[in-house]
């Protein structure tokens, strides 16, 4: 199941400034889709039945207006009309992506560490205890596993 949209289609129509109809609407729908899919992606979370965080809010609809309004993912423009020429090359990437400063604000409400976790160090082998060595200054001694060491020596 394809969950809702972080940004309703009325909230990207006034980011674009014009309203939208015909297949312009499931367009704009499929592009809500996937740049939510995205948001959600990068940042682990899924916002199912609690609110949108304003800034999710935003960049969901900046992303979506930028892909909805370059659909072939133009790298470059130029027009001619009569003997003036414009054209304009542009520095970013094309496509559904997130900006730096876009995925820096996502991953302030990312939820999970991707990056940390533990790992174990040791097994659960039964280990027989073949004495204790004294610790200075505690009431614990520390257990010895070596057989062929004394460790009182």
């Amino acid at each position: 199941m394809v969950a809702a949209p972080l940004a309703p289609l009325e909230a990207l129509e006034v980011w674009l400034g014009a309203p939208l109809c015909g297949s312009d609407v499931a367009r704009a729908e499929a592009v809500l889709a996937a740049v939510s899919s995205l948001v959600r992606s990068v940042a682990g979370v899924t916002w199912d039945g609690v609110p949108v965080p304003d800034e999710i809010h935003t960049v969901t609809l900046e992303v979506a207006a930028r892909v909805y309004r370059n659909p072939t993912s133009a790298s470059q423009l130029s027009q001619t009309t009569g003997p003036f020429t414009e054209s304009r090359s542009f520095t970013t990437a094309a496509g559904l992506y997130l900006t730096p400063q876009e995925k820096a604000i996502v991953a302030r409400y990312r939820t999970s560490n991707r990056g940390l976790w533990s790992l174990r160090t040791s097994r659960d082998d039964p280990v027989e205890v073949s004495g204790w060595v004294p610790v200075a200054g505690s009431l614990n001694p520390f257990p010895w596993y070596a057989d062929d060491i004394d460790p009182v020596a």
